[in-house]
């Protein structure tokens, strides 16, 4: 199968994949968002007259990097028939630190949807929109020319300005995998080979000794595509699907000694008609199970374009299960002023809301005139996607209990998560049971949230994310991944941790006597592996988050919900002067993402970061810090970085997953200042702070 055979159109604003580039731009004011109880999907209105009919948001225009100087006055000035955005009012400067909070709140509230959420890109990974593009090409999907535009536009907006190739992630050095996709993904979109941009990236993909040293991954995808020998990949047969994989003895060699085994002697002699008929049937199932639990949502973008080709394959083109797993690949495509790009989830709703709603009552707003409107909708929001009932036979396709349940973006995705079921269910009892709100979510959803909760502690104590540790960690033994770390079972995390054990003690205070000694025994547990967890130095390693500061957050505060803090507690004051030692000149704090790869503290090239400042200042707080000039100064240059709008703008990315593949969560610039500021206030008082130049 050829790349780039030429372009055929196919009118109504669709070509199919191997074409040549389209020459016409896009117009980013033709963008909408559409936001249907949280799931969002991004539309390019062709006519004017469509575009009239459905008017651009304000939201539509910050997510698409329309220039925000005096970006909250927006909608007073389209109704006011102003089309530039200058010389209108600024925000009052602020002078204290809840000042600065409600500048931001002000300009936040402002971009909330009307389903009660916030969203935001969830972008990051460089190796997930050519496994889209290959599946479109070989299922023969009609792509929309807007969408061939924009994918073109954002692979390139992201290409290495030197060496011209692609990494893992946005941050990443130019690898193999990222150059060998990216590249083929554009010429199947249109891209001239002989661009320079397209020369410039076949030279690094020869320089790095070409596509055949890419991982399992991207082998795959090429040998979907039909430029590359099935022969090149690992063997994954479907046999593996149904064989037991608890005992695995581990050794260096491991794996490759299966993989010799598996084509030298399994398939040619041993695997016969019923077993491999049986395999795919069971893999099948499994298949078909995913797509119902989740309305073909999938997990996201790496098992969905999979389960799209599978069913391809299995049921055709004309069947109901392609039919709407092309429809729910836009859940995954985002639009922003680069390009479109593929998100890593299909969004960050549910998690992003629950910490918005908490970082507003840390300032102590819950019962503000002016905001209970918008903490309102989005506990809407939070009761509409809370997951209501198990997964049919959740035995039989492996799922953990989800009644009760909240997961990272949306209920139809359907998968629950330890933390995000905490932090959204810490959410709800701050607003209905501690403050003046509707009990929108009733006390036996609260209780079913609960219940499922306990069921994932792990046997050490701690608590992963998706279920508990189901295998040996030998099992990474098997690991094909070749990219990944830490993917074969799931592990105990101080964050997911961190965000049960307060949950439970939130709830424990308005329901004392429900399942009682269960939480106390379960808090204690999960208490006594955070203190495990602790490095010499006094650190916690994170994986969701970049990278000690993330964690380091999470842990003291799981040590001060049950009474540690510095004043009584060595290890919290050891946790402290591991962050107090890697303060940064100008008093804040920048971690770099190589940490996450490293396990070694490593400083952010471009200094101090807003986002890691705030974790780090939430950290001494929780802890007790007794001396207020560190964080002080830290908020002081959290503030002097704030807009005149309100806003911070956005600086390297957040998080991570995986150990090696960086994601963003811009949203975290908003909440985590607000929450930080709040904190502070509280505590030490809304201090006046004068002379605060800002650096805009």
């Amino acid at each position: 199968m050829a790349l780039g055979n030429g372009e055929k159109s196919i009118g109504n604003g669709w070509v199919r994949p191997s074409s040549p580039p389209v020459k016409k731009g896009l117009d980013n004011s033709r963008w909408r968002l559409l936001n249907e109880r949280g799931r969002q999907t991004w539309h390019y209105l062709e006519s004017d007259e469509e575009a009239k009919r459905w008017p651009q948001s304000i939201t539509d225009k910050y997510l698409l990097g329309e220039p925000t100087v005096n970006f909250l006055k927006l909608l007073e000035a389209i109704t006011a028939n102003i089309t530039r955005l200058q010389n209108l009012p600024e925000l009052p400067a602020p002078q204290t630190p809840l000042q600065s909070a409600a500048n931001c709140l002000e300009f936040f509230s402002k971009l909330q949807l009307p389903s009660g959420n916030w969203a935001c890109e969830y972008g990051g990974p460089m190796f997930l929109l050519p496994g889209l593009v290959i599946t479109w090409h070989v299922t023969n999907t009609l792509v929309p020319r807007s969408h061939a535009t924009g994918i073109k536009s954002y692979l390139f907006a992201r290409q290495h300005p030197e060496d011209g190739g692609w990494g893992l992630h946005i941050e990443g050095k130019s690898s193999v995998f990222g150059t060998a996709m990216n590249y083929t993904a554009l010429r199947l979109l249109g891209a001239d080979a002989e661009d320079p941009r397209m020369v410039k990236a076949r030279g690094m993909l020869h320089k790095l000794g070409g596509a055949v040293n890419g991982p399992h991954w991207a082998k795959f995808w090429l040998s979907v595509l039909g430029v590359c020998e099935w022969s090149a990949l690992n063997p994954v047969p479907p046999e593996l699907c149904i064989s037991p994989t608890d005992n695995y003895h581990p050794k260096t060699w491991f794996l490759n000694a299966i993989n010799w085994i598996l084509v030298n002697i399994w398939n040619p002699y041993l695997r016969t008609t019923w077993i491999k008929g049986k395999a795919e049937a069971w893999t099948w199932d499994l298949i078909q199970r995913e797509d119902e639990n989740t309305d073909f949502a999938n997990l996201g973008p790496v098992n969905g374009p999979m389960n799209f080709l599978a069913c391809y394959i299995h049921d055709g083109e004309g069947s109901y299960s392609v039919k709407r797993h092309r429809e729910r690949m836009e859940d995954f495509l985002w639009v922003k002023n680069e390009g479109m790009l593929m998100n890593g989830t299909n969004g960050v709703q549910t998690w992003d809301t629950s910490f918005l709603i908490q970082a507003v009552v840390d300032c102590g707003w819950a019962n503000n005139p002016k905001w209970k409107p918008m903490l309102i909708k989005a506990l809407e929001f939070l009761e509409d996607q809370q997951i209501r009932e198990n997964c049919r036979e959740q035995d039989i396709c492996y799922r953990q209990r989800r009644k009760g349940a909240w997961a990272f973006s949306t209920r139809e995705q359907g998968y629950t998560v330890s933390d995000c079921t905490s932090e959204a269910l810490k959410a709800v009892l701050l607003l209905q049971n501690e403050s003046d709100y509707p009990a929108l979510v009733s006390e036996e959803r609260i209780k079913d949230a609960i219940d499922t909760l306990l069921t994932m502690q792990n046997a050490s104590g701690g608590f992963a994310s998706y279920e508990p540790t189901r295998g040996s960690e030998y099992l990474e033994y098997l690991n094909a991944a070749e990219v990944f770390g830490r993917i074969m079972v799931e592990y105990d995390y101080p964050e997911c941790t961190t965000a049960v054990v307060t949950a439970l003690s939130l709830f424990s205070k308005y329901y004392p006597d429900y399942r009682n000694e269960e939480i106390n025994g379960i808090k204690r547990r999960a208490v006594e592996y955070i203190r495990r967890a602790q490095r010499v130095d006094g650190s916690w390693y994170g994986s969701w988050g970049i990278c000690f500061t993330y964690a380091g957050m999470f842990a003291l505060e799981s040590l001060a919900s049950v009474g540690e803090v510095c004043g009584n507690s060595e290890r919290v004051r050891r946790a402290c002067q591991f962050f107090l030692s890697n303060r940064m000149g100008d008093g804040g704090w920048g971690e770099s993402y190589k940490a996450c790869e490293t396990g070694i503290w490593t400083d952010n090239e471009g200094g101090s970061q807003v986002v890691n400042t705030a974790w780090a200042c939430i950290a001494l707080l929780v802890a007790e810090y007794p001396d207020k000039e560190p964080i002080e100064t830290a908020l002081r240059l959290i503030m002097k970085r704030q807009q005149k709008n309100g806003e911070w703008l956005q600086e390297r990315i957040e998080g991570v997953f995986n150990k090696t593949c960086m994601i963003s969560y811009p949203n975290y610039k908003f909440i985590f200042p607000i929450k930080a500021l709040g904190m502070f206030a509280e505590k030490f008082g809304d201090l006046h702070w004068e002379n605060l130049v800002k650096n805009v």
